[in-house]
């Protein structure tokens, strides 16, 4: 109840996206696990009753900081007008836009395409959308849907990906990445019959220091 609160008191304010997930896993890869549940997190409504969610505020965001964006083609992009066939070339040339501006030249390209696909609203776009932020592998067929898009499943691309979806809610809204972990203390008795119990522990903390 009190991180729904402080979710709710920041997300009010707009000065952050709050992620939130319980540290009870046994995942080799602490930075997926913690990815996931960002992810999940960011596909809820950002702000009660509006539907709009935490991802389409910052892709929405993202498309209101480039001042060359006409407003027909921004109609177009938002109200789902575009066919596939006409949405990737948009895509490619937006995010091309974006990566020119020096607010947004730390992030990696992709991310800001990935966030671009989000905003026609189609369903089936937005689903591989998720799946490829979220690192994992993608169908051929997934892939064309995203304008052959290249999924990241490498081990430390986890990581990667939150650190630029920190910085592109930093670039666009200048508003921080607040994640809230709970349950530490049951992942510490999880790994009482490791060798070393702390280590575990350590590695969740160095996770989400980095």
């Amino acid at each position: 109840h009190l991180m729904r609160a402080f979710r709710n008191s920041i997300h009010e304010s707009g000065i952050a996206y709050c992620g939130y997930l319980q540290m009870v896993t046994r995942s080799e890869n602490y930075a997926r696990y913690v990815l996931n549940n960002i992810i999940e997190a960011l596909s809820h409504p950002y702000r009660d009753p509006q539907p709009t969610t935490g991802l389409n505020r910052l892709a929405g965001g993202l498309l209101d900081a480039l001042g060359a964006v006409g407003e027909s083609q921004r109609q177009q992009l938002c109200n789902g007008e575009l066919e596939l066939a006409e949405l990737i070339p948009v895509v490619h040339q937006l995010a091309d836009v974006a990566i020119q501006d020096a607010r947004f030249r730390n992030i990696d390209l992709d991310i800001l395409r990935a966030l671009f696909f989000l905003l026609p609203g189609d369903a089936r776009i937005y689903a591989r959308v998720l799946k490829w932020l979220r690192c994992e592998d993608l169908s051929r067929y997934d892939r064309e849907l995203l304008g052959d898009l290249v999924p990241r499943p490498q081990e430390h691309m986890p990581l990667r990906t939150i650190v630029d979806l920190g910085r592109l809610m930093a670039a666009v809204h200048d508003a921080a990445l607040v994640v809230c972990v709970d349950q530490l203390e049951e992942m510490i008795d999880q790994s009482r019959g490791e060798k070393d119990p702390g280590e575990v522990f350590r590695r969740i903390v160095d996770t989400l220091v980095a």
